[in-house]
């Protein structure tokens, strides 16, 4: 049996098998609801419902009447949700779904009759374990497909990536409808953006996918929403006030469950599919600029990174680019941008392929940008770095005669960075790794390690006079310049551009602004001191978020005799004209803006 380390939910705790526990209580508590007498004489469908961590099974009684008024034309609904010992759904879970089952039996369910299964948050731990090892209650009949509210399917169902035939496929015994609500404080959105790009946008068959797999957003709606009454501890703690009503919700939340129902068991199947194709299409408004900034990020959770090693125009692999493979991500787009912004100059024009590769590699080299040729564009006349030792424009002759009419090709070296830790506080809020598949925590990057080419060394390239300066290091590149904050305040704005307008207002309304220092953070002359200098949070409350970018900038001279590994310029790395900077990526932005910025004051704690 797989052992589900990583859910959807408001509170993470492990998997465990009935026999870790008695079976405590009975089922006077579980909610068990036959269909409305509109619906006699119409086919049988079961719903076993699972309760998230700390809720109640009868708290999901409004949204059961959805679903059974909302398909009256369709099927006699009949609902069961049971009751968990201390409203934890892990506890004897087998138990209590075949009690509500024979519930269901004694109550009148049919032979003849279909079956779904339901679950919100955590109770969706279980209700993917019954279902893809098989461990499903008697007496009533195969499930025909699977409800994940608050919650989806994680990264576990998806098979590995291969590079050279394409990203990784998921797959389930049943099809599998995510409901995802936008102001989900404990299942993020940006966690139900992924599944919808990964389960249906990168699918082989993309069609085939978005039936079996479909995934909606319910707007306005919060991760309490799903249920009724009090909220538990922590979802009190973590979920954000909703901007639609609880009625409007269950509705909302019914109308897809119900499409998604006639889609797999109704006898009109087309139009369940048509119902579910426009919410999908509708839910893209709030998906695509999640997707879209990921995608600039580079983000492993799409496709891993290639870390393809092949050869350079000099013989070596320190200075080449990942070829671009079908299976797996060979840049960071968002770095690309920021070379071009570290060298901006008025008519100077900077190409730039970028690489994703772990910056303190060394075997079997290690990779550093690169100026690798410069064009005239008045002569189309083109000019190669002859030497990676040398450095155009310092000890070597420039690339182009005019910076105003230059076109400089550049190389570029990433590694995208997750969390694999959180702050002491949200360790005792929720003691486990948050690295796990959980849509708790950030999935976007917490930095990007982006090794570019310094301002000094592309000017120098270009023939920019103002580059030859005594002090032109300092104006261009050390830490009070901010080349750095430069490129952060830019993924700001560019984060701010691709959200939809109502996510926008609602951050510059109540959102916790994230800001950019300055200037950039001093590090020590040495490479391994800007790996390991993160890039700096500082929660100044409703002063903002500050980013603080750690930079660490070399002149366009190396100050030893270097080279290439593998070459007739074999030595030690050459540091010359390089410009390393801490970056926060453009999806981080994106998640701060939809998610993670409400929580000083969009919460329902305040």
């Amino acid at each position: 049996m797989k052992l589900l380390f990583a859910f959807g939910l408001g509170c993470l705790l492990f998997a465990v098998s009935a026999a870790a526990f008695p079976i405590w209580g009975g089922g006077s508590d579980d909610l068990i609801m036959v269909p409305p007498s509109s619906a006699t004489g119409k086919p049988a469908l079961a719903v076993i419902m699972l309760a998230g961590y700390g809720i109640e099974g009868s708290a999901y009684k409004p949204l059961a009447q959805q679903w059974q008024e909302q398909l009256s034309n369709d099927f006699a609904v009949y609902v069961a949700a049971p009751h968990f010992p201390m409203d934890v759904p892990f506890i004897d879970a087998q138990g209590a779904v075949q009690r509500v089952a024979d519930s269901l039996v004694k109550e009148g369910l049919p032979a003849d009759h279909k079956l779904l299964f339901a679950a919100h948050s955590a109770g969706s731990v279980m209700a993917i374990k019954f279902l893809s090892d098989g461990t499903l209650p008697s007496g009533v009949s195969k499930p025909s497909g699977l409800v994940l509210m608050g919650s989806f399917l994680p990264r576990s169902f998806r098979s590995a990536d291969d590079w050279n035939v394409g990203p990784g496929q998921y797959s389930f015994p049943v099809p599998v409808l995510t409901i995802g609500g936008e102001l989900d404080g404990l299942c993020r959105i940006t966690r139900i953006a992924e599944a919808r790009h990964t389960q249906i946008d990168m699918a082989l068959d993309v069609e085939k996918a978005s039936q079996f797999f479909p995934v909606t957003v319910v707007e306005g709606m919060s991760h309490m929403q799903f249920a009724s009454g009090t909220p538990p501890s922590l979802v009190k703690k973590r979920d954000f006030k909703p901007e639609i009503s609880n009625e409007a919700a269950w509705e909302a939340a019914g109308a897809d469950f119900a499409a998604f129902a006639r889609s797999i068991v109704g006898a009109d199947k087309q139009a369940g599919l048509s119902a579910l194709s426009s919410r999908m299409e509708q839910s893209l408004s709030l998906l695509s600029p999640i997707i879209d900034a990921l995608n600039l990020e580079g983000y492993y959770h799409f496709k891993v990174p290639c870390y393809n090693e092949t050869n350079d125009e000099y013989g070596g692999i320190t200075y080449s680019p990942v070829p671009f493979q079908p299976g797996c991500t060979a840049n960071s787009p968002w770095t690309q941008t920021a070379q071009t912004i570290m060298g901006q100059h008025d008519g100077l024009q900077i190409f730039v392929r970028d690489s994703q590769h772990p910056v303190w590699q060394e075997k079997p080299a290690c990779h550093l940008p690169l100026i690798h040729s410069g064009m005239d564009r008045n002569t189309g006349l083109k000019t190669h770095n002859p030497d990676p030792t040398l450095n155009p424009g310092n000890d070597e002759g420039v690339l182009c005669d005019n910076v105003s009419d230059c076109s400089l090709n550049v190389t570029t070296v990433t590694q995208v960075v997750y969390n694999t830790a959180e702050s002491v506080q949200e360790w005792k809020d929720l003691p486990f790794a948050s690295s796990l598949d959980t849509g708790f925590y950030p999935i976007s990057a917490q930095e990007l390690r982006s090794k570019m080419k310094s301002r000094q060394a592309l000017w120098q390239a270009a023939n920019e006079s103002t580059s030859h300066e005594k002090d032109a290091l300092d104006k261009l590149d050390q830490p009070p310049a901010g080349r750095c904050a430069e490129i952060n305040q830019e993924a700001i704005r560019v984060g701010l551009s691709m959200v939809p307008e109502a996510t926008r207002k609602r951050y510059e309304s109540i959102g916790q602004q994230m800001v950019v220092a300055k200037e950039d953070k001093h590090v020590c002359i040495a490479g391994p001191c800007w790996i390991w200098a993160p890039l700096v949070y500082t929660d100044n409350g409703a002063s903002g978020m500050e980013v603080l970018a750690p930079s660490f900038a070399e002149s366009n001279k190396n100050p030893w005799k270097c080279g290439e590994k593998f070459t007739k310029y074999h030595g030690l790395p050459c540091p010359a004209g390089m410009h390393y900077c801490k970056l926060v990526s453009p999806a981080r932005v994106v998640e701060w803006v939809y998610v993670d910025s409400l929580r000083l004051n969009g919460g329902i704690h305040g």
